[in-house]
């Protein structure tokens, strides 16, 4: 069964400096308009259009942005080539949470190991982990103004995504200032708005799908970007075969150093890092020490560090100090490498940057999926699980019961714990986050790396 929908424009902008018109509407279920020659073709008017009729398949699937450029602008593209013969300006793009964020900083510093004088510029929003972690990190962010996300429900997302052209418009003014010769979208909501900027204005785009099942953000800008890395093969399904790398996920270089060395000699003891996630995660915190009464029997044999967020800091260091547990705890650890490289075992949340820190450090884990947006760590642990590197607990089993049981099975099978590391050298030998980097600097200047001068 096919039907008809009457497509109405929401708004529409004449953006006098960019010599455009800018048309936008929500469609449903897939892109109708490819290109600018297929738009003039259909619209055969630039103005005064309110209502387009068109087919739609009789299954819903998501939702889109349409974004119609009426008049050509090749003024971008003479500025972009000209920026290729000079030096490199990168705009990276997305956020909101740390994995995306870190995913980012690790491209970051790779190309500027590679090319020293190349310019880096995040675009996110003071809402976001970036806003913590990108300038610590020494990189310049600039921020838009965004407002909603997606995921969240079909009301809220169809509202931001009506908000897109205005968050649009706030991108193209940074973009202009910047002139980067490729922009970078490393997923979160913040990147859509700038991957359409980049878009208009005939900058190469590049977008980063870490996780396992594709978020509703690139899935969304799929069509119009040049290129999609993606981190797990089975992503390859959901976005257009020519467009896509298969890299896995960027993870920052202290990752593979620690990968290159097996973990520090446990003896009868085990050290275990526990992450729930850079804000913390309540049900983590709080089920580990009530984990503790179940193994006062093995406290000699064990130590922890404990990053809790801000919240639940002061009832976790309380719980670890009244049970009489060895403990370090945090509200946030700066230094996340230094605390995998002494880790035996850790105990944390499955995003995808999380998933790839743990397959290229070697590191066993104890995985606890976050149960919401659209289930993407639920389908990132079974990878790891999958390689014999994990054990899930979802978070409905998840009791300080079941998390005890889970790690004292690990002390008593020393040997498969012991296995983990030997067993995922093949992880490492392929640098993904090298690969990134390689695809954007060729989008950037057409050229193969080799070819590229620092």
């Amino acid at each position: 069964m096919r039907c008809k929908l009457k497509f109405f424009f929401l708004e529409n902008f004449h953006l006098s400096r960019f010599g455009k018109v800018i048309f936008h509407g929500i469609i449903f279920n897939h892109w109708v308009f490819q290109d600018c020659r297929n738009i003039q073709r259909i619209l055969r008017f630039p103005v005064g259009l309110k209502i387009v009729d068109f087919s739609l398949g009789e299954k819903y699937s998501h939702c889109g942005i349409l974004v119609v450029i009426i008049q050509p602008d090749v003024g971008m593209k003479k500025e972009k080539g000209a920026r290729a013969k000079s030096s490199i300006h990168i705009a990276i793009t997305g956020g909101e949470t740390a994995g995306h964020v870190y995913a980012g900083i690790a491209v970051a510093k790779e190309i500027k190991r590679q090319i020293p004088s190349a310019k880096i510029l995040f675009i996110g929003t003071e809402k976001g982990m970036e806003a913590k972690i990108v300038p610590q990190e020494g990189f310049t962010l600039e921020m838009i103004e965004i407002r909603g996300g997606l995921n969240k429900s079909f009301g809220n997302t169809i509202k931001s995504l009506s908000r897109v052209p205005r968050e649009v418009l706030s991108a193209l003014k940074l973009l202009r200032k910047f002139q980067p010769s490729v922009v970078l979208g490393i997923g979160g909501y913040v990147s859509v708005p700038v991957i359409y900027a980049a878009y208009l204005l005939h900058v190469p785009t590049m977008i980063l799908e870490s996780n396992r099942q594709p978020g509703l953000a690139n899935r969304l800008l799929s069509r119009s970007v040049d290129k999609i890395a993606i981190g797990f093969e089975e992503s390859l399904r959901v976005f257009p075969k020519k467009k896509v790398i298969l890299t896995g996920n960027p993870v920052r270089r202290e990752f593979y150093l620690i990968g290159e060395t097996p973990p520090p000699d446990k003896g009868r003891k085990l050290n275990i890092l526990v992450i729930g996630g850079n804000r913390g995660a309540r049900s983590m915190n709080y089920s580990l020490i009530a984990a503790l009464d179940y193994l006062k029997a093995q406290r000699d044999r064990l130590t922890f560090t404990h990053q809790t967020g801000n919240t639940d800091f002061t009832y976790v260091r309380v719980g670890y100090e009244k049970r009489q547990f060895r403990a370090e705890v945090y509200q946030y650890i700066k230094d996340i490498p230094k605390m995998y490289a002494r880790a035996h075992l850790v105990i944390c949340r499955a995003g995808a940057t999380t998933i790839a820190e743990l397959k290229v450090s070697g590191r066993p884990s104890i995985l606890i999926p976050y149960p919401y947006d659209d289930r993407h760590q639920e389908f990132n642990a079974l990878a790891l699980q999958e390689d014999g590197m994990a054990k899930i607990i979802a978070q409905p089993q998840l009791t300080g019961k079941s998390l005890a049981e889970a790690i004292l099975q690990i002390l008593e099978n020393p040997e498969e714990l012991a296995q983990v590391w030997p067993n995922t050298r093949q992880f490492r030998e392929k640098d993904a986050t090298e690969q990134v980097v390689q695809a954007c600097l060729q989008l950037a200047t057409g050229k193969d790396l080799a070819d590229i001068e620092a």
